[in-house]
């Protein structure tokens, strides 16, 4: 469905804005009724105090004092940030991995500054009130502030979890310009994709836009409520809003969307922050989620999107990308099993940060020592860093050791599909990785047998030994020949590769003739030959033996294969 967004919707300013600034007067002035009010009780209840001869303990005086002084300090800095602007100097602050400029300093407040924009005026509305908006340098620990007014001049800001007002989207790509930043979003207008209303991302001295944050807002009167405890909760909006999210994650995935951040969360870059650089594209499209979804697709996966954003940004085929990214994936889920096995105090430290950024930087370190192929010289960054945040985000202690399904690693073969043929693929693919995975039973307890020394074991022994079935040993019994050979012969080969002219040690007798200038002594072979077959007993309880006395790889594969081979069954 194609939807042209240039044509100012019905939903106009009119409807909504008039409204909430109509509104948002009523409520500054019931508050300031209430608070007037309560100063009014306050005074009476002194008076009435003091009629009755009730003294106030010093200490109760001193403490009212305090906060007294304390509240009017905070709204002198208020007022003083209000009328003299924002100022920062000195340097040490990083805001996504790159250092901010030692000195900015802004006039005025963004929410004015941006005279007329919807957006930017309805953007402290979607945030919590004064002592319970969280915000900081960055989205790692977000701390609570008790002015609201010097916490949105912080880079990163939480909105309201209980009701969702806008749609925020993170994005990788770090654009040349902010005008190819904006450009490559407007393009998307043509495809009929409701686009965000603004960006807000990092602006460095080089002229670069980082990553920066994508926003839409919802009209007001029609956010979400997110809390299923609160009265008059329904799963239906949020139910849409989550399928609109991932629908524009999709269709923003050629400007480097990235969904592998929760729809709810509402951790964003402060558009209304001096130290970030604010972009809007656009502010007459106001439509409510109800009329945007029939414009993108539904019913959308968010562990599936993150896929295909790895092949999209990674400029690979997507059977090439979702095979990388399967591998990488196992390879991460094993390297922190093995980590949190490991007893290592990092871990605990890791799991309990709110984050998981240690994860995160340990799974990312990891992949980056893992050769996937050599054939492929394209860089495997992104699909690296999309699936450490993949590991990091979905990791569970309590299911570390259970057996997980690897949803989406047949996305590439499954696309386009019916219904029937893609549950054919996926029976085939399940059956695979069975087998690969009794094989690796097998050749583990092959691998026991010969580090012990013991004879290549029989049918039966191999199947108790490896946890498996007699038919399934059976059915493999080329794929363990090859094991048996490549572990008994080449073992004994290479343990018997002694040359015929290696000098030995002088015995008792033999330093006269040595001294003597006599030819060093060289011992006969045949001890040695001897000594193998003690060593390697099944040189003589096979049979035949190859040109260099040693038994033939048939005669060991079919070995453990022979009804009638007398060994121990158990």
């Amino acid at each position: 469905m194609q939807y042209d967004v240039r044509v100012v919707p019905q939903f106009a300013e009119s409807d909504f804005i008039a409204r909430y600034q109509d509104d948002k007067r009523r409520a500054a002035q019931e508050q300031h009724r209430s608070r007037q009010k309560r100063r009014e009780a306050d005074a009476r209840r002194r008076a009435a105090r003091k009629a009755a001869g009730v003294e106030v303990h010093w200490l109760d005086e001193q403490e009212a004092q305090h906060w007294a002084d304390v509240s009017r300090y905070e709204h002198e800095l208020d007022l003083e940030r209000i009328n003299n602007g924002y100022v920062r100097v000195g340097g040490g602050k990083k805001i996504s991995g790159y250092e901010l400029a030692p000195r900015v300093s802004e006039k005025g407040l963004r929410s004015r500054t941006f005279t007329g924009n919807k957006f930017m005026e309805l953007f402290p509305s979607w945030l919590p009130k004064r002592g319970k908006i969280r915000a900081n340098w960055g989205k790692t620990v977000l701390l609570t502030h008790t002015s609201k007014v010097r916490a949105l001049d912080l880079p990163a800001v939480e909105g309201r979890r209980d009701s969702l007002g806008f749609l925020r989207w993170d994005t990788d790509f770090v654009w040349p310009s902010v005008e190819a930043a904006k450009a490559a979003f407007l393009k998307l207008r043509d495809k009929g994709i409701p686009i965000p209303h603004v960006l807000t991302g990092l602006l460095l001295p080089t002229g670069e836009y980082v990553r920066p944050h994508a926003l839409r807002g919802l009209p007001y009167g029609q956010s979400v409520m997110a809390d299923p405890t609160a009265k008059g909760f329904r799963k239906a909006p949020l139910k849409l809003y989550k399928d609109v999210y991932l629908g524009m994650c999709e269709a923003m995935l050629e400007v480097g969307c990235d969904p592998g951040a929760p729809a709810t969360t509402m951790q964003t870059k402060n558009p209304l922050s001096p130290e970030l650089h604010t972009v809007i594209l656009q502010d007459d499209d106001w439509r409510p989620l109800r009329e945007i979804a029939p414009c993108l697709k539904r019913g959308l996966r968010r562990d599936l999107l993150i896929r295909e954003a790895a092949a999209v940004q990674s400029n690979l085929s997507i059977q090439a990308s979702n095979e990388i990214f399967e591998t990488y994936r196992r390879a991460a889920l094993e390297c922190l099993r093995i980590w949190m096995w490991s007893g290592d105090l990092a871990y605990t430290e890791a799991m309990s940060s709110p984050d998981r950024g240690a994860l995160h930087d340990h799974v990312h370190q990891h992949l980056q020592s893992i050769a996937v192929s050599a054939e492929i010289d394209t860089d495997l960054t992104a699909i690296q860093a999309k699936v450490a945040q993949y590991a990091a985000d979905n990791w569970d202690p309590s299911k570390s050791s259970s057996k997980r399904k690897g949803e989406g690693a047949l996305l590439h073969v499954v696309t386009g599909m019916t219904r029937k043929d893609s549950q054919a693929a996926g029976g085939r693919y399940s059956a695979e990785m069975k087998k690969h995975a009794a094989m690796e039973k097998i050749r583990a307890a092959l691998e026991t047998m010969a580090t012990s020394g013991d004879e290549p074991p029989s049918v039966r022994r191999l199947a108790k030994a490896a946890g498996v079935s007699p038919d399934t040993v059976q059915s493999r019994k080329s794929e363990v020949a090859e094991v048996v050979a490549s572990l008994w012969v080449e073992g004994v080969r290479n343990r018997s590769n002694v040359k015929k002219d290696q000098t030995y040690p002088v015995g008792e007798g033999e330093e006269e003739a040595t001294a003597a200038g006599k030819a060093p002594c060289v011992r006969d072979t045949s001890s040695v030959d001897e000594a193998l077959s003690h060593q390697y007993p099944l040189r003589t309880q096979i049979g035949s033996v190859d040109d260099d006395g040693l038994p033939s790889q048939r005669d060991v594969s079919e070995f453990i294969f022979d009804p009638d081979a007398e060994q121990d069954e158990d």
